[in-house]
């Protein structure tokens, strides 16, 4: 998700709809649930920074069913880091 607000903000957008299967971040970064682990603490401040940015930026929990073409991409990204 950081990665991805960075490139939208770079690209200038600056409303974006935000997409994720993993509800407990989703609940996390819309304090519908507490984040008490010091890592995922960072993660957080650095999402609502990010979010901050953008005139709206709302983040959306998905079915993991939904969310095939982010899954792949993001295997990929993960594939093209491990290769160089």
């Amino acid at each position: 998700m950081l990665v991805g607000l960075n490139l939208a903000y770079d690209m200038g957008a600056r409303e974006v709809t935000c997409k994720s299967d993993s509800q407990v971040m989703v609940g996390k970064v819309n304090r519908e649930f507490e984040v008490k682990e010091p890592l995922l603490q960072r993660y957080f401040h650095a999402a609502k920074n990010n979010i901050a940015r953008f005139n709206k930026a709302p983040l959306e929990h998905i079915p993991r069913e939904d969310n095939k073409r982010v899954d792949i991409l993001s295997k990929l990204s993960v594939t093209k880091k491990k290769s160089h």
